[in-house]
C-alpha cells in the first residue's frame, strides 16, 4: 500500500516583510542623510549677505569718511567673515585704509587698521602745477625756485580731500587745494616749502607699487630766497 504523502504550502505570516530588512533601513537612512546635507550645502551657498564696499578707490592712509562706504548684497563663500558686514557705519569712519582698495570692492576687515595720531595739511596748487586729483589718490609733491631745481617734497602721500579754487594766471582757470595728512615732521617740511621766496610747487599723481623717492633738503632753497 503506497503512502501519501501530503504537503502544504507554508505560511508567510512569520517571515519579516523585505523593506524592515536592516540594510534596506540603511539605505533609506543614507539617502536621507545625504539629501538633508546637500539642502544645507545648496542653503549656505546662495545665502546672501550685506557687507560694505567702497564708493571710489582708496590708497593706503587714507581715513575712512561715511561716503566711502556703500551697502551691497552679495553672496559669499561660508560665513562671509572675511568682508565687514553692513552695520553702524560710524564703527568705521575714523580707521584708516592699510592697503590699496579698489572702487566698488568688498570691504574686508583686515584691511582696516587704527588711525595714529597725524597733522592735516593743505597745499594750493595753481592751474597748470597738478593733474585733476581726487580723494583716495597718491601723490608726489615736489618744489622749485629760481636757484634750485625741483626737490621731493612729500615721496608718497595719500589725498585725503581735493577742494577747487581758483588759481590761475590773471584770475583764469581753476586751481586745486589738497587736504593731505602726514606725520608732524612732514607737516612742517611743507610748510617750509611754501613759505619759499618764488616756490613753485607741483603734484603728480603716483601708481604701482609705493616707490619712497629721496627727499632732498630745502636749506639751499631757503638760503636764495
Amino acid at each position: 500500500m503506497s503512502r501519501v504523502v501530503a504537503s502544504s504550502a507554508s505560511s508567510g505570516r512569520g517571515r519579516t516583510p523585505g523593506w524592515l530588512n536592516p540594510r534596506v533601513i540603511a539605505g533609506i537612512v543614507l539617502v536621507l542623510a545625504a539629501t538633508v546635507v546637500g539642502a544645507v550645502v545648496l542653503g549656505r551657498a546662495q545665502h546672501s549677505t550685506r557687507v560694505w564696499a567702497t564708493t571710489r578707490a582708496l590708497a593706503p592712509g587714507i581715513v575712512l569718511r561715511a561716503d566711502d562706504l556703500q551697502a551691497v548684497k552679495v553672496r559669499v563663500p561660508g560665513n562671509g567673515s572675511t568682508y565687514v558686514e553692513v552695520g553702524d557705519r560710524r564703527k568705521l569712519v575714523g580707521l584708516t585704509v592699510n592697503r590699496p582698495l579698489s572702487a566698488h570692492g568688498l570691504l574686508p576687515g583686515s584691511a582696516l587698521s587704527g588711525t595714529a595720531p597725524g597733522t592735516m595739511i593743505s597745499v594750493p596748487l595753481p592751474s597748470g602745477d597738478a593733474p585733476p586729483m581726487a580723494r583716495g589718490e597718491r601723490v608726489r609733491l615736489w618744489v622749485s625756485t629760481k636757484s634750485c631745481q625741483a626737490r621731493v617734497v612729500l615721496a608718497d602721500v595719500a589725498v585725503q580731500d581735493v577742494a577747487s579754487t581758483g588759481g590761475g594766471t590773471f584770475g583764469t582757470g581753476t586751481g586745486q587745494t589738497l587736504a593731505l595728512r602726514v606725520s608732524p615732521g612732514d607737516a612742517q617740511r611743507v610748510v617750509q616749502a611754501l613759505s619759499l621766496d618764488s616756490a613753485v610747487v607741483r603734484a603728480a599723481v603716483l601708481a604701482g607699487p609705493p616707490d619712497p623717492a629721496p627727499q632732498g633738503g630745502l636749506s639751499g632753497c631757503a638760503a636764495a630766497s
